[in-house]
């Protein structure tokens, strides 16, 4: 029979040579049982890639148009402004509509001021002159208080 302490020292010497010295040798170690801490590993020594944000910067004022009822056009006068650090050849469309609203050559910002008139969120990109490319977008949400009932009211007294 062994004594407590020789199964300590046992258990210990053990852990010290199954243990890898170095964390390389543990991921190694456990990379071929656990494929998922091989792919978390991988991940997290990859370095991070910049994600490149678009270098304009593109507001509309108001943000939101409330109506009264689901369903119902919201009106206001809206502003979109862009900003950019260098010269852009810039178009501003709707979203889903071909005709350009306004276009800048060689501007490094821009401002339009118009009446807004939808019952639904309307999308508005700035697309390159050059490329066709979208260089920035921004969106005028329409939201309401009431929602649309789908039971008529009916006027009637008896």
């Amino acid at each position: 029979m062994c004594s407590n302490l020789g199964k300590g020292v046992v258990l210990f010497w053990f852990l010290f040579v199954s243990v890898p010295s170095n964390s390389k040798a543990l991921i190694e170690k456990q990379s071929k049982s656990m494929p998922l801490a091989e792919a978390l590993v991988n991940v997290s020594e990859t370095p991070l890639k910049q994600i490149e944000e678009t270098p304009i910067s593109f507001k509309a004022q108001p943000e939101q148009c409330v109506t009264l009822r689901q369903g119902r056009k919201c009106f206001a006068s809206v502003t979109l402004e862009w900003q950019a650090e260098t010269e852009q050849s810039l178009c501003l469309h709707e979203y889903g509509h071909q005709k350009e609203i306004a276009c800048w050559q060689g501007n490094k910002n821009a401002k339009v001021e118009f009446e807004f008139e939808s019952n639904e969120t309307v999308v508005y990109q700035l697309i390159s002159n050059e490329n066709q490319e979208i260089m920035a977008q921004t969106q005028i949400k329409v939201s309401w208080l009431h929602k649309k009932s789908s039971r008529k009211k009916r006027w009637r007294l008896f």
